[in-house]
């Protein structure tokens, strides 16, 4: 069971990790014994994460190279402020109180930024990078303060000191900058896969949304001619039948016209009332795959919160595209229910496989940001609305 590994794995962790600082304790003076020892609490910890949660044996590292960082920080502060105090009781108190605090702190501060997901695509090249860097500079300044700390002048002491928080603060902010840089280079190769994708897609939407129109006005054309042996009523559903596939759509843009024409579709077959008014010319700085992408990912996201709503409920979606003062307007808003988390202005997705599913928000960010535009997602009710601005090139 899960519980009974985490008290087994916190058991083994503290029992080791104290008799290793028992030993260190004991040969203070030897920077490498101190290496050493921080060395192996670091892999106990990574040993830890291996058995109580579903992350690589790369993740696990990373996250016991920050937690060391995070508590050798934490521990510097909490010498310096206790060392302030007189009392031998309230000296205690005092390091017990800073050091929970920074850790706590920290654990707001970054540990949200930390995510598994977020360093599935850490290496173990930078990974071993950085635990080298902390480790040795941490031992080297612990051994420099414990070999000289008798001898040296308040003023040596306290440089000493101040060189070793500012480099915990660079390894746990240089951390943080790896992490973004992976999260990044993984979005940005989810994008262009996507766009290659939704490019040979767009292409064979076009072919068969073009066949469709054309059949659908055969239709129509052969149906004119049997007017007067069909009744009313017969002529009527026939009509409504081929309106459901009749799907042209001109916006200006050809890109767009697909995109609508195929969620047109959808929408009927869902029973969802779908309206939009388009200015497709003003989108014709963008690249054709980016508008299919950009659109079909918007009405995607749209379609499913609908989809879920009750069919007596108000399933609309409502798209507006509209150019003003040399920027253009994207207004996006459907019906939904439930309660939405946010994570980074993005909405959280409730499916399994969270790396690769409600990944079409954040696509869509990615390519306003190309374009140095702007999103902004806002709920109201049961009203989901999505805004975006950009600058015409």
């Amino acid at each position: 069971p899960y519980y009974l590994r985490v008290l087994v794995s916190l058991a083994v962790f503290f029992s080791a990790g104290s008799l290793i600082m028992w030993e260190l304790v004991l040969f203070r003076s030897n920077p490498w014994l101190n290496v050493l020892a921080y060395l192996l609490i670091t892999f106990l910890g990574m040993a830890s994460l291996l058995v109580c949660c579903d992350v690589s044996p790369v993740q696990a590292l990373f996250h016991s190279v920050m937690a060391y960082s995070a508590q050798h920080l934490a521990y510097l502060l909490a010498t310096i402020v206790s060392e302030t105090i007189v009392g031998t009781y309230e000296r205690q108190l005092m390091y017990v109180v800073v050091f929970s605090c920074t850790l706590l702190i920290i654990g707001l501060t970054y540990g949200r930024l930390l995510q598994c997901e977020e360093t599935s695509a850490i290496t173990w090249g930078i990974t071993l990078l950085l635990l080298v860097g902390i480790l040795l500079f941490g031992s080297l300044f612990q051994g420099l303060l414990a070999q000289y700390g008798a001898d040296a002048s308040a003023e040596l002491e306290a440089v000493i000191r101040a060189f070793d928080i500012m480099c915990s603060v660079f390894f746990l902010s240089l951390q943080i900058a790896v992490c973004g840089r992976e999260r990044l280079r993984v979005d940005n190769f989810l994008l262009k896969h996507m766009l290659h994708q939704q490019k040979e897609q767009l292409t064979d939407r076009k072919e068969t949304i073009d066949l469709i129109n054309i059949k659908c006005h055969d239709l129509k054309h052969y149906l004119s001619q049997l007017d007067d042996r069909l009744n009313a009523d017969e002529v009527a559903e026939i009509k409504r039948l081929i309106s459901v596939y009749d799907t042209t759509v001109e916006t200006g843009n050809e890109a767009v016209n697909v995109v609508l024409a195929e969620k047109i579709m959808l929408c009927e077959k869902a029973k969802i009332c779908f309206e939009c008014m388009v200015d497709g010319q003003s989108l014709s700085f963008m690249n054709q795959a980016e508008l299919y992408a950009l659109f079909g990912n918007i009405l995607d996201n749209a379609i499913e919160a609908v989809r879920k709503l009750p069919e007596d409920a108000d399933r609309y979606i409502d798209l507006k595209v509209s150019r003003k003062m040399g920027m253009i307007l994207v207004h996006c808003e459907n019906a939904y229910s439930g309660a939405l988390q946010f994570e980074n202005v993005l909405p959280i997705t409730t499916k399994t496989d969270k790396r690769y599913h409600g990944y079409g928000l954040r696509s869509v960010q990615l390519l306003v940001e190309r374009y140095n535009g702007s999103m902004k997602i806002h709920t109201s009710g049961n009203v989901f609305a999505l805004d975006i601005l950009l600058t015409i090139k």
